[in-house]
């Protein structure tokens, strides 16, 4: 059964999707995920193998920390948009990186766009309707988005004008 362009793709089907973009088998990437492993001096690659992927390709696994969607995301040598998408996917803050001290910032961050998403989602989603977003370039979704932030801020000095 095809997807219609609004269903989010899982996180697995992602991984999957990445994979075979770079042309790479499954025992390819788990032994680059090995590498990311050690480096990170994780000791757990052998919890992982050609089985382990095959079962989060299919959606079988559903869990999974953040410290390995982000050495998945490494291994892949994912971009930055690829690594947002994988971190969304996996319900992972993407603005959270290992060793971040200042959740304030975060929770801030986290609550603005949350609150932009309540106001503008159905606006951004008329914009985006005829594009796939992977489709635009960095340029062209900055610029969605800034528009949607403006009307927003706009709005938002309007409701706290008095009357």
């Amino acid at each position: 059964m095809k997807k219609s362009r609004s269903e989010v793709p899982a996180f697995g089907e992602e991984i999957a999707r990445l994979r075979t973009r770079r042309e790479w088998s499954r025992s390819t990437l788990i032994k680059k995920l090995d590498r990311v492993l050690a480096e990170a001096g994780d000791t757990t690659a052998k919890d992982y193998s050609e089985a382990w992927l095959g079962r989060l390709e299919n959606g079988e696994i559903v869990k999974i920390s953040r410290h390995i969607v982000v050495c998945l995301a490494n291994a892949l040598q994912c971009s930055p948009r690829e690594r947002a998408k994988l971190l969304l996917l996996a319900d992972k803050n993407i603005l959270l990186d290992a060793g971040t001290t200042n959740a304030a910032v975060i929770e801030v961050f986290n609550y603005q766009m949350m609150a932009i998403y309540d106001k503008m989602s159905g606006f951004l989603a008329s914009l985006l309707a005829s594009h796939r977003s992977a489709s635009l370039s960095d340029d062209e979704l900055r610029e969605i988005f800034l528009t949607a932030l403006e009307m927003v801020v706009t709005d938002y000095r309007a409701s706290e004008r008095p009357d």
